[in-house]
């Protein structure tokens, strides 16, 4: 409490103006290492719980749900600190904050094929390229590519096809991407099969 003593003309008064002093105990968990755009629940205890907090959480752009509440949940692209600003009814603010990092990564996996455009029964060629070390690979469709584990494999198209390539490093951090071959489409009347018209017997290996 704050005391005022007053005397005017040897008149005195005492006035006792009692404040409150804010001394809040914050205790935030949960800052962990994540893949780039995992999803996390950190959380700020209030080790004074007879003094009621409200809770402001950013940067708000990697906060996908409970902002204003103990248990956000965030997704950082990249290691980030996230803040804390706790409140007391009376307009009392305290702040904290904690780290949460992420692996060095992001998308960098790229799925692509030796030909875009197959006859049906025609195969092709899948490659999964990197800069980064991955240690596992696994292709999709399983039942049409030749080998889904390894990091290039080849597959029969009898139809137009999405292939999907999962890669995944020593963390568990995993990136994909996907690559379409297409089968190429006969017009009416035409066939894959090439018979000539015509035959020239010269021995020459066409049409003899």
């Amino acid at each position: 409490d704050y005391i005022c003593y007053v005397t005017v003309d040897g008149c005195s008064d005492t006035f006792i103006q009692p404040v409150k002093i804010f001394e809040a105990s914050l205790l935030l968990t949960g800052g962990a290492v994540l893949c780039p755009f995992d999803v996390l629940t950190i959380h700020v205890q209030n080790l004074i719980p007879e003094v009621p907090l409200t809770f402001t959480w950013t940067p708000s752009s990697y906060i996908i749900s409970g902002a204003n509440t103990a248990d956000p949940q965030v997704r950082p692209p990249d290691t980030t600190t996230f803040y804390v600003t706790a409140m007391t009814a009376e307009g009392c603010r305290y702040s904290d904050s904690i780290n949460v990092y992420t692996l060095a990564g992001g998308p960098d996996v790229l799925a692509s094929s030796s030909k875009d455009t197959v006859d049906a029964g025609e195969s092709v060629l899948l490659f999964a390229t990197s800069s980064n070390m991955f240690n596992t690979y696994l292709w999709s469709p399983l039942d049409i590519v030749s080998n889904p584990t390894t990091q290039n494999t080849s597959a029969i198209i009898n139809n137009t096809q999405v292939f999907e390539v999962i890669a995944t490093d020593s963390f568990g951090c995993k990136e994909s991407d996907t690559v379409i071959v297409y089968r190429r489409s006969l017009t009416c009347g035409q066939t894959a099969i090439f018979v000539p018209n015509a035959f020239s017997p010269n021995n020459d290996g066409m049409n003899d």
